[in-house]
């Protein structure tokens, strides 16, 4: 049975060579008939001008001497060979692979071959099409390119972009991708991938180029995409460093961040000029530029985050360093002004407040000390009334344009005021910033009521001891009186004695 039913007019017989070479001429498909010993009986104009040999030779010559001709145009001669191999072993068989053609550029087509049959359904021959799927197959490699970066995930966003470099790399044969961010006048490498060639193993070596040495320049002026076929014919281009290392053709195009400003270019270098660049280029890159400006904003906004923790962690560090110093100046100082000012100094710098102070209520005063950032803490005497968030002698005492106060109270009393002063309005809704001030508040709370615990029970005890060294002395004062009574009795009995004996 024919695998295609073919309708054919009565009487057209004798012009089957005319009719056979008119449909050959046909289209931009490459059509060669084989006999069943494999050689050329037909080909057209589209099968030579894709191999690259004269029509007329190809069916004249032997199959072995056509073969040859072909043989170093193949990208693939192994898998060619083994393709035919099977085709001819299968006389009935239909098959449909691709060619990829080691022409400039390079050609893709598609082959199909199928038996070919007389009237009476014997197998005579063999028909072979090649039709150039070229722009075809480039689309869909650009396609399954965009779909795998589009699948891409790593935890650290460094390793997705790099590995878009490598995928922009291979599809381009090689060449060397290249993702460089925008740092005043320097182009920084932020990742770099292609087989070190003319140059290239230097580049790799680069942390990055100045702008101005660079194709990239020209994108970064006009924020569109370049093409730059052969850098060797334009004046503006030739005289640049990559030129110089062989790397002529080039493709830019702009990577931006999520506000839609210009970051750098996303681009490829190589020494292949003859193989054009074109609209579909520039398109496939800019869409990989999206999915790059992507992870750039995420490795930003980690790194922000990364920031804000370490950030947080040395807060911690220094609240818990200030709390450590201050309760150790419990057990080295006693007195209070000394142990005030030491507390203050602790103090200074931490959470990035402008100036602090800590003041012990006397009387209608505040009396303590005030520090501001950086500086020595200052004995400071203020009346109460300054003990309030508005105070703008407190605000002038510690550089601020904000404060935050805690009120130490002994029941109803209150027996010390401390401040912190900022710069900037303090956002008391930060939960980590109230948190740091609560626990410097507890501390400096406790401090102050445990010394001032300890100096009244140590008053107090410096009283009684006192007290009790009076009582003493008055006793023994009191005992010595009574002895010395007793002596001067004792002797004036004596005294009385004797001088009644004399008389």
């Amino acid at each position: 049975m024919p695998l295609l039913d073919v309708a054919v007019r009565e009487g057209v017989g004798e012009n089957t060579t005319a009719l056979l070479k008119a449909i050959l001429q046909a289209g931009n498909t490459g059509i060669l008939l084989t006999d069943l010993d494999h050689r050329s009986l037909a080909c057209n104009a589209k099968f030579g001008q894709f191999f690259d040999v004269d029509t007329a030779a190809a069916v004249s010559s032997g199959v072995e001497e056509l073969r040859s001709k072909v043989f170093p145009l193949l990208n693939d001669q192994a898998a060619w060979v083994d393709q035919l191999d099977r085709i001819y072993a299968d006389p009935e068989g239909v098959y449909e692979d691709d060619l990829v053609l080691n022409h400039v550029p390079e050609l893709t087509l598609h082959r199909y071959t199928a038996p070919v049959r007389d009237s009476q359904e014997n197998l005579i021959g063999r028909l072979w099409t090649f039709t150039d799927v070229t722009q075809e197959r480039r689309r869909q490699r650009m396609s399954d390119v965009l779909h795998f970066v589009s699948t891409l995930y790593d935890p650290d966003p460094k390793v997705v972009y790099r590995r878009i470099l490598k995928e922009v790399s291979d599809y381009y044969s090689g060449a060397t991708a290249l993702l460089s961010i925008l740092e005043n006048d320097f182009l920084v490498f932020r990742g770099i991938e292609g087989a070190p060639s003319n140059g290239r193993e230097i580049a790799r070596q680069m942390r990055g180029n100045m702008l101005g040495n660079s194709y990239c320049q020209f994108i970064l002026k006009s924020s569109d995409p370049l093409i730059v076929q052969d850098a060797t014919k334009s004046e503006l281009y030739c005289s640049l460093p990559p030129s110089s290392l062989g790397l002529n053709r080039y493709l830019g195009v702009p990577v931006h961040d999520p506000s839609g400003g210009m970051v750098g270019t996303l681009c490829i270098l190589d020494e292949k000029t003859s193989e054009l660049l074109d609209g579909e280029d520039i398109r496939f890159m800019t869409l990989l530029s999206m999915r790059v400006s992507t992870e750039l904003a995420r490795e930003a906004h980690l790194a922000e985050r990364l920031a804000e923790h370490v950030s947080a962690i040395s807060q911690t560090r220094g609240v818990l360093s200030a709390m450590n110093a201050a309760f150790g100046l419990l057990a080295t100082l006693d007195d209070t002004d000394e142990l005030v000012r030491s507390q203050v100094a602790a103090l200074q710098g931490v959470l990035g407040f402008s100036g602090c102070c800590v003041l012990l209520c006397e009387g209608d005063s505040l009396v303590g000390y005030t520090a501001k950032a950086g500086e020595e803490p200052v004995k400071t005497v203020l009346p109460r009334a300054c003990a309030k968030e508005d105070s703008e002698d407190l605000k002038r005492l510690l550089s601020a344009k904000s404060l935050v106060i805690k009120r130490v109270m002994d029941g109803e009393r209150e027996i010390a005021l401390i401040a912190f002063g900022s710069e900037e309005a303090i956002d008391l809704a930060d939960d980590r910033l109230s948190l740091h001030l609560e626990a410097l508040f507890d501390q400096i709370d406790l401090l102050a009521r445990v010394h001032l615990l300890h100096r009244d029970l140590t008053l107090a005890n410096t009283e009684l001891v006192q007290s009790e060294k009076l009582g003493v002395v008055g006793a023994l004062a009191a005992a010595t009186a009574h002895d010395i009574r007793n002596i001067m009795s004792a002797l004036d009995i004596e005294l009385a004695s004797t001088r009644d004996a004399s008389e």
